[in-house]
């Protein structure tokens, strides 16, 4: 969250209307690199999977994630999804997702905590928090980056933060074959991620030829623009989300 220059007015809402903000200026994407030639020819079976955690939390001391159903459904119908390909509450297991997740879709939606190396404990390395059939509720970077993927974009809407290792978290998705991952920054609401991502998709569905890390600066400008909610203007709503490409 870059500006070119910046407002020293006493009044905090001053400072980020009147701020010359680089989003109004540029676009802006992360490139890691991986070499993923072999699979250069995706096969998409289906247009998208869904998977939203919203009641596995009580046990783990984390708030639930009441809002994901709403966000995950609704990614869905504006990607054409097919129903039986929405996992919500005690269907979004780990167990499902593994199951599930290298059958070529287009778009993967991923609603749920991640947690960070040394969580209660039990693991050394970040994860995504999943329901679990198994008692087998963390999916590790590790584990992530072991995938086949064949999918165009992931999008992990979930609580990233530098200092639980979110990096490697999310570059595992383009290790095992993501062309890009849409990640968080920093810690999320989940009812503005639903509206985030939401305008995400549908910038996406009206404008085809429109690149994503284009798309999502479309939806950032929209937002500071939009004078409806106070929050809208400020950068930790509409500067959270960021987009990582492994092929360009």
């Amino acid at each position: 969250i870059l500006t070119k220059s910046f407002e020293n007015a006493q009044n905090y809402e001053v400072n980020l209307l009147k701020s010359d903000w680089l989003i109004k200026h540029y676009a802006f994407a992360k490139y890691f690199p991986v070499d993923i030639e072999q699979k250069s020819n995706y096969n998409y079976q289906d247009p998208y999977l869904g998977m939203a955690n919203t009641n596995t939390y009580e046990f783990f001391n984390l708030p639930n994630l009441s809002e994901t159903a709403n966000e995950i459904i609704n990614l869905g119908i504006s990607s054409n999804a097919k129903f039986e390909n929405i996992f919500i509450g005690n269907k979004a297991t780990k167990e499902k997702l593994v199951e599930e997740i290298e059958n070529g879709y287009e778009k993967i939606v991923i609603a749920t905590h991640t947690v960070p190396p040394g969580w209660q404990w039990q693991i050394n390395e970040p994860a995504l928090l999943l329901h679990s059939d198994k008692n087998d509720n963390y999916l590790t970077a590790s584990e992530i980056s072991q995938f086949d993927l064949q999918t165009d974009m992931v999008v992990l809407s979930s609580c990233n933060e530098d200092t639980i290792g979110a990096p490697k978290l999310f570059k595992s998705f383009l290790i095992a074959g993501a062309k890009s991952v849409v990640h968080a920054n920093w810690k999320l609401e989940s009812k503005f991620s639903n509206e985030f991502t939401d305008e995400f998709f549908k910038e996406l569905w009206i404008n085809k030829n429109l690149k994503k890390h284009e798309a999502m600066r479309a939806v950032a400008l929209g937002f500071i623009n939009d004078y409806s909610n106070e929050k809208y203007i400020d950068p930790a709503f509409w500067g959270n989300f960021s987009i990582a490409y492994s092929t360009l």
